[in-house]
C-alpha cells in the first residue's frame, strides 16, 4: 500500500493548497433538501434548447423550467448518449424559495435516464451543489433536484 507522503512537485502542492483553502467546511446539521421534478416537453427554444415546464412535486407545489443543450456536435445528436448542460429555473411555490442552476451530466436516452450536478447560479443557495437524477418516459422527465447541505458559510 502506497502511503501518501504530500505533494511531489511545485505545482501538485500549489493545487492541494488551493483546494485546501478553497474547500468549504461541511455542515453536517443540514439534510439535503430533494425536489420530485415532473416536466413535459415544450419543443426547442432560440437556443437550440431542448425545453421542459413542469412542477416540483412538494408541498406549496412551485414551476421548474428545464433547458438541456448537448455539448457534442449536431452530428452526434443521433447517439444514445449525450453529454449536455442544463439550466434549471425553480420558481418557488408557498414557503419555497427561487433558484437558477447550472448543471453538466449525462443523458441516456435508450435507458431513459439523466444524471446532472452543478451549481446554483442565481437566487437562494448561490454556489452551493446540485444533483439531477431523472427518467425520462415518453419524452417527458420525472426525477429528483436534490440541493446538498450548505459547504460554505457565506
Amino acid at each position: 500500500m502506497k502511503r501518501f507522503t504530500g505533494p511531489q512537485s511545485p505545482f501538485h502542492a500549489a493545487l492541494l493548497s488551493l483546494v485546501l483553502v478553497a474547500a468549504p467546511a461541511w455542515n453536517a446539521g443540514d439534510p439535503p433538501l430533494r425536489l420530485p421534478v415532473e416536466a413535459v416537453f415544450n419543443g426547442v427554444d432560440a437556443t437550440a434548447s431542448s425545453v421542459w415546464d413542469g412542477t416540483l412535486r412538494v408541498a406549496g407545489g412551485g414551476h421548474v423550467h428545464i433547458a438541456i443543450q448537448q455539448v457534442e456536435t449536431p452530428e452526434h445528436a443521433a447517439d444514445p448518449v449525450w453529454h449536455v448542460r442544463s439550466r434549471w429555473e425553480v420558481e418557488p411555490g408557498t414557503g419555497r424559495h427561487g433558484f437558477v442552476a447550472d448543471l453538466e451530466g449525462m443523458v441516456d436516452w435508450k435507458a431513459g435516464v439523466g444524471h446532472l450536478s452543478g451549481v446554483i447560479s442565481e437566487g437562494w443557495r448561490k454556489g452551493t451543489w446540485v444533483v439531477a437524477d431523472t427518467r425520462l418516459t415518453n419524452g417527458d422527465v420525472a426525477g429528483t433536484l436534490t440541493v446538498l447541505p450548505a459547504l460554505a458559510q457565506h
